[in-house]
């Protein structure tokens, strides 16, 4: 059944993550309306540094949730294509993106709304606008500061505010970044904070 491949691609993660494609494309190969199938291939497709097959894939994703009355997982699917769209330098569509999954992400849905406003900060930190970056960053952890995606946030905000010269707060971030996700910590935060620090 598609549920079990889809299933079995979540499971599998990260850790295999060529695996997880192979289970994505099975159930969608069996259920090719199946919205989450194509957000989660996509996800995994950006991991990959797939940003083409990401994109195409978020774009279904979409295009089959936009049928569903309810249209839940809309504002992800938004937010990723956000991402993807960053990743390839195309900015001014990220934005757009970002600014329309936080128009759609339910009040309710702290760690949605949280990963919204990041993909937009993202985009305007890699356009060179820092202070809106960091402002969408703020918004970002106030909407669901003890989850998951609080360690982004760290991570990127921390990079601004090193790019500015503002060393301090740089510092305070790359080490919230570290203390929260210490075995996935990238090599070039550690050398940015050993560079703060000197």
């Amino acid at each position: 059944r598609a549920t079990d491949w889809y299933e079995k691609g979540s499971s599998i993660g990260v850790a295999n993550k060529e695996g997880a494609v192979e289970a994505f494309s099975k159930a969608i190969e069996l259920n090719p309306k199946m919205a989450e199938a194509f957000v989660f291939r996509g996800m995994t497709y950006l991991v990959l540094l797939k940003h083409r097959e990401a994109l195409d894939d978020f774009n279904k994703a979409i295009e089959l949730i936009e049928t569903l009355p309810s249209k839940e997982g809309i504002s992800l699917a938004y937010s990723l294509r956000a991402m993807g769209h960053a990743k390839i330098k195309n900015y001014e569509k990220a934005i757009n993106d970002s600014n329309r999954a936080i128009r759609l992400c339910p009040s309710s849905d702290g760690s949605g709304l949280s990963f919204a406003y990041v993909s937009r900060g993202y985009s305007y930190a890699m356009s060179g606008k820092n202070q809106e970056a960091l402002l969408d960053f703020d918004k970002a952890l106030s909407s669901a500061p003890k989850s998951e995606v609080a360690v982004i946030v760290y991570q990127y905000r921390g990079h601004v505010y090193f790019n500015m010269g503002n060393f301090k707060q740089a510092i305070n971030d790359y080490e919230m970044h570290i203390k929260l996700s210490p075995f996935k910590a990238e090599a070039f935060v550690y050398y940015n904070l050993g560079c703060a620090y000197a």
